[in-house]
């Protein structure tokens, strides 16, 4: 293999878009690019004020994310939920849309199943949720170990049911 076969940048054509306060000041970040290779995968972050950064995650920390300068942190910690989502998504066809969730937004990205386009994997707040399907008219949703979602959670299952409902 030849090195410039060892790496792949993707530049999104439509940047993914995330709401998000930073300090204070509520803005949008825009994943605009991501860059892998076989010792690294970054993403280009850039803010409605102007800064742009660089993320990944950290090859010594599981979990955890880094960035070039510590000023960046603020604008990391205000997208890393989402980004950890996305990571979750990104190689499917997903769909990404706010719902109520009480008083506030929740930014949920469903992720379409290549083998079958009726079941989605759900992800929000920097973690996998539950997994929907349509069968016939009906959704059922469960979790990965088969068992059906906190009950807490069933709002939130009947609005992406609602959302994806007009998507297939």
């Amino acid at each position: 293999m030849d090195e410039k076969d060892d790496f792949e940048i993707t530049v999104f054509e439509e940047p993914v878009t995330i709401k998000c306060n930073v300090e204070g000041r509520n803005l949008i970040a825009e994943i605009t690019i991501e860059y892998c290779d076989p010792t690294d995968h970054f993403f280009y972050i850039e803010f409605s004020n102007d800064v742009q950064i660089v993320t990944g995650p950290s090859d010594e920390e599981p979990g955890c994310w880094t960035v070039d300068d510590v000023k960046d942190l603020p604008y990391l910690n205000a997208v890393i939920k989402s980004l950890t989502d996305f990571m979750a998504v990104r190689e499917s066809f997903w769909h990404k849309f706010e719902i109520k969730n009480g008083s506030r937004k929740l930014l949920v990205w469903a992720a379409q199943s290549e083998e079958h386009k009726n079941e989605f994997s759900v992800h929000f707040e920097g973690n996998y949720q539950f997994h929907l399907e349509k069968i016939n008219s009906h959704w059922i949703s469960w979790t990965i170990g088969g068992y059906e979602p906190d009950p807490i959670l069933q709002p939130i299952v009947d609005e992406v049911c609602g959302y994806l409902d007009g998507k297939i």
